[in-house]
């Protein structure tokens, strides 16, 4: 199944984050195999030992039905972080 081929109730580009096990940029069977060699312990981590995601809170989706077409960008620079005001929020995202 491709990201064209989604069921409704994965209605967010963070469900369709999720929903890419492997991180091969889509959702198909191959993300089903490999959760299911996970949860049955034949592999004990996911491909590319990423699990977690950090996503700046402003992330704005270019088109959010296909979230991997720009890329994401998890790393944010804060200069003078003494100095830094509060309130940069980041949006933690399970994969799987």
């Amino acid at each position: 199944m491709t990201h064209s081929g989604v069921s409704a109730n994965w209605n967010t580009p963070w469900k369709l984050l999720a929903a890419d096990v492997n991180q091969d940029g889509k959702i198909s069977a191959s993300d089903l195999v490999t959760l299911r060699k996970l949860i049955l312990g034949t592999e004990s981590a996911l491909p590319n030992d990423k699990s977690w995601m950090f996503i700046w809170d402003g992330h704005s989706f270019a088109d959010p039905a296909n979230p991997w077409i720009a890329g994401l960008t998890e790393t944010y620079n804060i200069e003078k972080l003494g100095m830094a005001k509060y309130g940069h929020r980041f949006y933690r995202h399970q994969t799987g």
